[in-house]
């Protein structure tokens, strides 16, 4: 296919197979993000292209700062505890059911068979060591200032957190479906520290392969799925 000039985000899913983005330099041509490209394979999978106006900058939940990086990863790559659908209602993602057992603690009761992308069970304390890093200070991470309201993050069990405040805050669902509530695999916060934006690892619908920043973001189909698959 013709590549179009511009900044794009190539989502390119194999269908039923993967997702991938890209981009490039300078501004897409008129109608580029409008007329999504797609071919098929020899075996059959197929690739969807869609440009978009800018590259990603960071592919760290704890990092991100805009909505063009934000929307390569969130709810595709990495997951948080509770996401809103189409008219903004709260409903379960990795958290099946929740509820507040005072002013100050809420109660997430977490999905069971879910694995992150490298292998790793999600579990109440996958959920515990994302919190603890994104509340690090020499992790530094710039959206810390919205979960300064956290005391503790309590594994009760393997499968049921308590999140404890210092003090009421009725906005805390919202942060948590929000891009920065997003799940990361405790062997990968171990294993790449700064570097988690080079190697995101979540429990979504698509696993990470490459990015080659100005050209492409190449994402695979999750065959390990928890949920349906893309």
């Amino acid at each position: 296919m013709k590549r179009r000039k511009g900044w794009s985000i190539l989502m390119s899913g194999v269908l039923g197979v993967g997702l991938v983005l890209a981009g490039c330099s300078a501004q897409p041509e008129q109608g580029a993000a409008d007329n999504p490209a797609k071919s098929e394979a020899a075996d059959g999978t197929q690739t969807l292209i869609i440009a978009r106006q800018s590259d990603a900058n960071n592919l760290d939940p704890h990092f991100i700062s805009a909505i063009n990086a934000a929307s390569v990863v969130h709810h595709k790559v990495y997951e948080g505890l509770i996401r809103r659908d189409e008219n903004m209602e709260f409903k379960p993602m990795l958290a099946t059911e929740w509820k507040q057992l005072d002013e100050v603690t809420w109660e997430f009761k977490l999905r069971q068979g879910v694995v992150f992308h490298d292998g790793t069970p999600f579990n109440a304390e996958a959920v515990k060591a994302t919190f603890a890093r994104v509340l690090d200070p020499k992790v530094g991470s710039p959206r810390a200032t919205q979960f300064q309201m956290i005391q503790e993050v309590k594994a009760v069990d393997d499968y049921t957190v308590q999140i404890k405040l210092t003090y009421p805050y009725s906005p805390l669902l919202s942060i948590l479906a929000n891009h920065e509530g997003s799940i990361i695999s405790p062997k990968a916060i171990e294993q790449y520290g700064k570097d988690l934006s080079k190697h995101p690892v979540g429990t979504g619908p698509f696993v990470f392969e490459a990015w080659t920043p100005g050209q492409e973001i190449v994402l695979a189909r999750n065959d390990n799925y928890w949920g349906e698959k893309v």
